[in-house]
């Protein structure tokens, strides 16, 4: 699992630095502000760690610098697949540092405007210095967009897999992987099993399924396709697969962006307390949210069971994002999603009794 992350001139990013993550954190800021960078850049890093321990006994073994180009390629899909598109200064060099269980890794372009990008999307030459000291294998590494991609599984296989386009990311194309893997038999620990409960709650005792190659809802006897079934259903859905087929057990890591979007406020509340689970569960948990009720019931949860859990407030400033570090055991900081709901309760109290 993560424990820090150091970003240097990464997109939004002029200098970031995130040290000591927790089982549960949860990323806020306003829009362009590099929630969604930063959930990415986390997401390449431990997938490709993923994939390098799965082809290192192989027959075709790869370097992890080579995994991870790949994956932050398709992953961020910069413009004309060009590593320069992701830097905050052009005239500077990129740096990633992480931390990952005991071992630590670091990955620095020092002169990106040097590098050409061949057709597979691998920069020539390569001047890079790379370092992947004590990493071991960790658990898998899933990441939710904010899309939903049962509905369009099928069209975004074809894109990708069979045409290589850009548009959807390997976000998507590794979650639809992970949700093909089958169910597998066996225990799953007591507190999966729990989490298994509420999410079948949560979909009105229904479940995803799979029907001649195609999934479905079930209830009650009745089968819906996907596109009759509610998009927060099939979000909420896709957790249970995941657990079931053990993309999601003890030691993965979860990125979840926008959790709510699609989700009716009651909604949103369930998919907190099942995230919330998971991370004391064993999985780390990362969520980027724009979602006063989201951010709330974590903050409630992480004092009701006084679980450290990282609140990353991302800001602008004219030298590029700064971020600042809570834990929310303690209490909420303002930010500026409560500025928003207290202005909405201040209109309230205005409109009621007058100015």
């Amino acid at each position: 699992m993560f424990s820090s992350l150091e970003l240097t001139n990464f997109t939004s990013f002029a200098q970031l630095d995130w040290p000591d993550h927790s089982a549960m954190n949860v990323i806020i800021g306003e829009n362009d502000t590099g929630k969604t960078h930063l959930l990415k850049m986390l997401y390449s890093v431990g997938r490709s760690i993923n994939l390098y321990f799965q082809k290192k006994d192989g027959p075709q073994p790869r370097p992890w610098m080579d995994c991870f180009i790949h994956k932050l390629s398709w992953t961020m899909q910069p413009k004309k697949n060009d590593y320069f598109y992701l830097l905050h200064d052009n005239k500077k060099g990129m740096e990633i540092i992480s931390c990952v269980g005991n071992g630590r890794l670091s990955f620095v372009m020092p002169d990106v405007s040097k590098i050409e990008i061949d057709p597979l999307g691998v920069p020539k030459p390569l001047p890079i210095i790379h370092m992947f000291d004590g990493i071991n294998p960790i658990g898998p590494v899933v990441f939710f967009p904010p899309k939903e991609i049962l509905t369009a599984m099928h069209a975004i296989e074809a894109t990708r897999r069979r045409m290589e386009i850009a548009g959807f990311d390997d976000t998507y194309l590794d979650l639809i992987d992970d949700f093909r893997i089958a169910p597998t038999y066996g225990e799953i620990g007591i507190n999966l099993k729990e989490i298994l409960t509420k999410i079948r709650k949560t979909l009105n005792d229904g479940e995803i399924d799979e029907e001649d190659h195609h999934f479905v809802y079930r209830r009650e006897g009745e089968t819906y396709s996907m596109s009759l079934t509610a998009e927060g259903f099939k979000k909420i859905g896709v957790l249970s697969r995941l657990i079931l087929n053990r993309s999601l057990t003890q030691g993965s890591v979860l990125l979840v962006d926008e959790p709510e979007v699609n989700l009716h406020p009651q909604a949103i509340i369930a998919l907190a307390d099942i995230l919330f689970a998971l991370s004391q569960a064993g999985i780390q948990v990362y969520a980027a949210t724009h979602s006063y009720f989201f951010l709330k019931r974590i903050e409630q949860l992480a004092r009701l069971t006084k679980t450290k859990t990282s609140l990353v407030d991302l800001r602008k400033s004219p030298t590029g994002v700064t971020a600042t570090f809570h834990d929310l055991r303690d209490e909420m900081p303002d930010n500026p999603i409560l500025t928003q709901s207290e202005y909405l309760l201040n209109e309230d109290i205005r409109l009621d009794w007058g100015e």
